[in-house]
C-alpha cells in the first residue's frame, strides 16, 4: 500500500500525507509525519501527517504549529542529528517537545522518531506519537523501524521523479518521448504551445502528423 501511494500520487506532500494515514492506521497512533530537510540543508520541513483522527486534528489546529524548523531542534532534529531512533516518553515530553501545549491538548504521552535513510544517508524523519503509555509505542518498534530504509528508498525516488517533472515542464524548448514507431508518448507544455495542441491531443498520434507538408521528406 505504501509503494502504491506513492506510484498513484503526482506529488511528494500527497504521497506522504497518504502514507502517514497508512501507518497511523496499521499502528493505531494519534500521530504520524514526516519531516525533510530544506535544499540548504538548515531547516526540517514537515511535508507530510495524518489527520486522520479528529484528535489528530485537533493536535494541527493549535495556533503554535508550525511546520518548519531548526536542524537541531525538537525530536525531528534530534533524530536527524544522532542519526539514530529517539523515544520520548511523557516525562520529557514538556521539556524537549516543542509542541508540547498541542500535546498537551490532546493528551500525547510518547513519541518515536525513526530516521530515513537511502544508501545510508539520512534525507528525512518519520514522527509516531500516541496517547497511550510508553509500552504500547516500544512494543512496535521493531516493527516501525522497518520503514527506515523502504520509506527513504521511495521518497528519494519521488523527489528525483517530482524533480524531473519540473524541469521537464519549465524548458522552453520542446521536448518530448516517444515510442520506437515514432509517436508521441509525453510532451511538454512548450511544445504544445508550439505545435498548438493539447497534450490529450498530441498523445499517441505519430510525429509527421504534425510536420509541415512542405518540410516532410518523401
Amino acid at each position: 500500500k505504501i509503494s502504491t501511494a506513492f506510484s498513484e500520487k503526482s506529488d511528494l506532500q500527497s504521497a506522504l500525507n497518504q502514507v502517514c494515514d497508512l501507518v497511523s492506521e496499521f499502528a493505531n497512533l494519534t500521530l504520524c509525519e514526516v519531516w525533510l530537510p530544506d535544499i540548504h540543508q538548515k531547516n526540517l520541513r514537515l511535508l507530510g501527517k495524518s489527520v486522520r483522527l479528529e484528535i489528530s486534528k485537533l493536535f494541527y489546529a493549535d495556533e503554535e504549529q508550525i511546520g518548519q524548523i531548526a536542524m537541531g531542534k525538537g525530536l525531528p532534529g534530534m533524530v536527524l542529528k544522532n542519526g539514530s531512533a529517539q523515544f520520548w516518553n511523557h516525562q520529557d515530553k514538556a521539556s524537549k517537545f516543542f509542541r508540547k501545549n498541542a500535546a498537551k491538548q490532546t493528551g500525547l504521552k510518547s513519541a518515536f522518531g525513526i530516521p530515513l535513510r537511502y544508501q545510508n544517508e539520512l534525507i528525512g524523519v518519520m514522527i509516531l506519537g500516541t496517547n497511550s503509555d510508553g509500552a504500547f509505542l516500544s512494543n512496535q518498534m521493531i516493527l516501525l523501524e522497518q520503514l527506515e530504509t523502504f520509506l527513504g528508498v521511495e521518497i528519494y525516488r519521488k523527489r528525483i521523479e517530482n524533480d524531473l517533472h519540473h524541469l521537464f515542464e519549465s524548458l522552453p524548448d520542446l521536448v518530448c518521448l516517444m515510442d520506437f514507431q515514432g509517436h508521441f508518448i509525453k510532451i511538454n507544455q512548450a511544445g504544445c504551445e508550439l505545435l498548438g495542441y493539447s497534450e490529450n491531443d498530441i498523445q499517441g498520434k505519430p510525429f509527421n502528423e504534425f510536420v509541415h507538408p512542405a518540410d516532410k521528406e518523401y
